[in-house]
């Protein structure tokens, strides 16, 4: 018998012995399926790496991630599931397998690998969304850190302008080191893009405009800032 006749019998063979499914019982982890490829793409388009979120996902990464291999044999993960990996397990948590904390990551970057990555990793997306945004916007007058890492981490600015010379921005190392938690200028003095560190407050604008949306609705006097 021919080698070609060996191997289509082989196939029939296994086709025969492999468990069938009716219709019916596909059916709810299709919709389960779809549902979790709707949450992800929907949920995770953030422009930076979050501290425990994954602010990009593939989609083609879910066939691999439907069912995972347990003590018992194999189950398929559910929609709750996989919100929980992507919101609350993955970014800096999920990259350094310890930690969300950038101070934490980068006091041990020097001896751990994954540290190592994560900080990395998040310097080089914030690196590619400023680029694409600067070309998008046609250029700028200021690249603004803020939020308690652009405020207080100097390395990670340092990271993320390092190379964008080209579109005029570039760091004063002094400048830059100086500055944690206040208002600074942290460019050069002749660079075409100014770098900033401005603190915010964002607890205090989402109250301030709550208030004025509710005196807007009751007809009260304006709200003082």
């Amino acid at each position: 018998m021919s080698r070609r006749r060996l191997r289509r019998r082989d196939k029939s063979k296994r086709h025969a012995s492999a468990p069938s499914r009716a219709p019916a019982d596909l059916a709810p982890i299709i919709r389960e399926a779809t549902r979790v490829e709707r949450l992800a793409y929907t949920r995770t388009q953030a422009a930076e790496a979050l501290g425990i979120s994954r602010s990009t996902f593939n989609r083609r990464v879910l066939p691999f991630v439907e069912t995972i291999e347990t003590g018992w044999g194999t189950r398929l993960v559910s929609v709750d599931e996989v919100e929980q990996w992507l919101n609350e397990r993955s970014g800096l948590l999920g990259l350094s397998g310890r930690s969300r904390d950038m101070r934490d990551l980068i006091e041990r970057r020097n001896d751990d690998a994954r540290a190592r990555l994560a900080v990395d990793v998040f310097c080089y997306r914030a690196k590619k969304y400023l680029g694409a945004y600067l070309a998008a916007l046609g250029g700028a007058r200021a690249v603004v850190f803020t939020g308690g890492i652009g405020e207080h981490a100097p390395e990670v600015r340092a990271a993320i302008c390092d190379g964008m010379a080209w579109c005029g921005l570039e760091l004063d190392a002094e400048r830059n080191a100086r500055a944690r938690g206040s208002e600074s200028l942290i460019s050069v003095p002749d660079a075409r893009l100014q770098a900033w560190v401005i603190p915010t407050d964002e607890e205090l604008v989402i109250a301030q405009e709550t208030a004025r949306c509710l005196a807007a609705r009751s007809g009260l006097p304006p709200v003082r800032e």
